[in-house]
């Protein structure tokens, strides 16, 4: 009995010849069927998965892209397959292989108009909130692709990212010079890393310990992170930079910014005056190189 499956009822693996049909390989990278019951989200990266996958094999010379839309049909289930069918018949034969016709149909009938919408107001809304700076710097590429208006104004996306990072940051890191949204995300990772250290050790000791944030655990947690040390920290963060050639101004105002933001979380107001002798030990080696 015959397979729906055409990975099943037309592919040879035991083959020992090393050249392979476009069928043949794309079933070795083990594409998915699109059964038409997805979703918009699962249609959305099915056909992105498979075009990818397109390209990379056009590339290859292993498949030209006026096969593109035949191999497609073979991923499609019975529902989806006979949709397609039932398109072709009003189109001429040149625009029934055209993969942008093939594209633009799929779009319409399996990701409509009003989930682009929704993701495109999900972009424009976007807040990093409890995301890290890497979770919301890939969010906010993936989304843009929703709003093409908004990706191809670089000015206008560094506008977008900036006003959803976390108002703790955004103060800060907007003090930085950068030209794109990808600068000021290197700025947040890098701000992120450095306050990172200290507010694990906060973390794991307000565990232990219950303690409530109040004058008195300042202190306590100052005695375990002193000013001393962040001192030297500075000097041993900015040194490490100096030596390396590619680094830049705006990395060592970072470390700065975040050493400033570190003090401010460890101590009490009355030693408050301390913090500028860390501010002052990164701006003299500053100077100084």
């Amino acid at each position: 009995m015959g397979s729906d499956d055409p990975c099943l009822s037309e592919c040879n693996p035991s083959s020992s010849s090393s050249w392979r049909t476009p069928l043949e390989t794309m079933c070795n990278l083990k594409l998915d069927r699109f059964m038409g019951n997805e979703g918009h989200e699962g249609a959305e990266k099915w056909l992105d998965h498979i075009e990818k996958t397109f390209q990379v094999m056009q590339s290859q010379g292993n498949l030209h892209a006026n096969r593109w839309v035949e191999t497609t049909t073979w991923f499609l289930g019975r529902e989806p397959a006979g949709w397609w069918i039932n398109q072709t018949k009003f189109m001429s034969p040149e625009m029934a292989v055209d993969w942008e016709v093939f594209k633009e149909h799929f779009m319409k009938r399996f990701v409509p108009p009003e989930y682009i919408d929704r993701k495109k107001q999900e972009f424009t809304h976007l807040k990093q909130n409890d995301m890290s700076a890497h979770e919301y710097y890939r969010k906010f590429i993936n989304l843009s692709r929703y709003d093409p208006d908004t990706a191809g104004n670089q000015a206008e996306m560094l506008r977008r990212f900036k006003l959803g990072t976390k108002k703790k940051w955004q103060t800060f890191a907007s003090a930085l010079p950068c030209t794109d949204y990808h600068e000021f995300s290197e700025i947040l990772v890098r701000m992120e890393d450095f306050d990172n250290l200290s507010s694990n050790n906060e973390d794991d000791e307000d565990k232990n310990d219950n303690r409530k944030k109040d004058d008195r655990g300042k202190v306590e947690r100052a005695r375990v992170f002193p000013v001393e040390d962040l001192m030297s920290q500075a000097r041993g963060e900015v040194e490490d930079l100096l030596v390396d050639p590619g680094f830049r101004d705006r990395e060592i105002l970072v470390v700065l910014v975040v050493l400033v933001l570190r003090c401010a979380a460890v101590v009490t107001s009355d030693i408050m005056e301390s913090v500028g002798e860390v501010v002052v030990a990164v701006l003299a080696t500053l100077v100084d190189r």
